[in-house]
């Protein structure tokens, strides 16, 4: 029986081919893209810190106020909105990246956002007769030597090309990784050495890859989970990688609708996986209590416990844009396999994610108030140190800090008034506190991560 069934597929999947095959050229060999770059001089403001590099933050070309989900943020095409700062005099970018999706799309016209739809491209991606209208590369830009690249966790790299004289954004090429179904939003380069997870949920499992600089793999190791694996970041140090487990389930009501059909069931305990890296040993924490993870703040592991800040989410929907993160410690006695979370009440009202380290043990994070990014939040261990808030005032996404003088921290970011409908790139001393904005005329997105980069990583 089950032979017979194989052969009617292998039968059904020639025909398909056959069918497709003549037009397999023309859906492949897509015409140039019609989207076009802004590029906008700013003006010098009276003093401004002493910056030489490039701020871009990377995330959907959508509207905010047409969004009422994570999965239409997440699905948006990719778009780099940034800064190139050369000793405090800037000129703003707006580069949409040319992946093959968008390519296609401006071709043959954009592909509607339902789930079937996108199941069924899917399959033809797989047969090779597609390119991956997932592959929106809008997620993070990660550096590797004198590359950046755009990633998106459900396909390949997108190289970007920077341009330091001409002020401005290429997208180069989508980089092949033959072995690899997918490269996380959130992979690393630790130690001249790239690091991935690939979650496979057909399978159960999520794969961490090591690899070199050409993205030649060097070692994998597969983990098997409990829940379905969409699995957003992870940790990694040079010992070990933590890959969090949360009870994600299929949602049978969402099932034949136009809604990701996942939900998060707050019943169900959350597992930690602490993977030794050389030895491939996985340990698994089971935590009594339920939570999601988007983002890794501080970490701490020894022989006796494992501690980890971050913003802790007690319930995920994607069906939703209505999230809330709430910054805490989970500690996890390694001698009993027992857990339990440090809160601080004065921050437990807060909704903070996105955390970057900085200077004197300090945390950074972005906080949501009033369905928007209204300033940020300095701590230390679960101790708020300073409060940057501000009344009308719309953060677009994740700031950047680098290091100017005898190492002052200085944040960059993008931000719009929602009143006065004034834009401005916006740079504040995280010592003094001092605020120096340039003001921008050009339209801003929100956006997801950010990076900064010195002119001198590029030669």
């Amino acid at each position: 029986m089950k032979i017979s069934i194989c052969i009617l597929f292998s039968c059904f999947i020639s025909n398909i081919q056959c069918f497709i095959k003549p037009f397999r050229n023309i859906l492949l060999h897509s015409k140039t893209s019609k989207t076009t770059d802004i590029r906008e001089p700013l003006k010098t403001p009276e003093k401004s810190f002493p910056i030489t590099g490039f701020y871009g933050l990377i995330g959907p070309n959508i509207d905010y106020k047409n969004i009422s989900s994570l999965f239409e943020l997440f699905i948006g095409d990719g778009i780099i909105q940034g800064v190139f700062l050369e000793n405090g005099t800037a000129t703003f970018i707006k580069s949409v990246i040319k992946t093959d999706k968008l390519l296609f799309e401006n071709s043959y016209g954009k592909m509607p956002n339902n789930q079937f739809i996108m199941m069924i491209n899917t399959i033809l991606y797989h047969m090779k007769l597609l390119p991956n209208m997932l592959g929106v590369a809008n997620t993070s830009l990660m550096k590797i030597k004198n590359k950046i690249f755009a990633l998106f966790e459900r396909d390949m790299p997108y190289e970007i090309g920077l341009d330091f004289q001409e002020k401005t954004i290429t997208t180069l090429n989508r980089q092949s990784i033959p072995f690899l179904h997918t490269f996380s939003g959130h992979s690393k380069y630790i130690d001249g050495k790239i690091e991935t997870i690939d979650y496979q949920i057909l399978q159960n499992r999520v794969i961490w890859y090591q690899m070199d600089e050409e993205f030649n793999k060097l070692h994998e190791i597969i983990i098997p989970m409990c829940y379905i694996p969409m699995v957003h970041d992870f940790y990694s140090d040079s010992e070990y990688i933590i890959i969090i487990d949360s009870p994600l389930i299929v949602d049978l009501n969402h099932l034949f609708t136009n809604k990701i059909p996942i939900m998060f069931n707050d019943k169900l305990p959350t597992y930690i996986n602490l993977i030794h890296k050389k030895t491939g040993f996985i340990q698994r924490y089971k935590c009594n209590k339920s939570f999601y993870m988007f983002h890794f703040g501080s970490v701490k592991i020894t022989d006796d416990y494992i501690s980890i800040n971050a913003p802790f989410y007690d319930t995920m929907d994607y069906n939703t844009i209505y999230q809330t993160g709430k910054y805490r410690k989970i500690y996890i006695d390694r001698k009993i396999g027992v857990s339990h979370f440090l809160k601080m009440k004065n921050i437990e009202n807060l909704n903070l994610d996105f955390p970057i380290p900085i200077s004197n043990n300090r945390m950074i994070l972005r906080n949501i108030k009033n369905n928007r990014i209204n300033g940020f939040y300095i701590v230390e261990d679960l101790k708020i140190r300073k409060k940057i808030v501000f009344e009308d005032c719309f953060i677009c996404g994740e700031p950047a800090v680098t290091y100017i003088n005898n190492g002052e921290p200085i944040l960059m970011c993008l931000s719009f008034n929602e009143k006065s409908n004034e834009k401005q790139f916006m740079t504040i001393h995280l010592d003094t506190y001092e605020i120096i904005e340039y003001v921008i005329s050009t339209p801003l997105l929100i956006g997801f991560h950010s990076m900064f980069t010195t002119y001198d990583n590029f030669e």
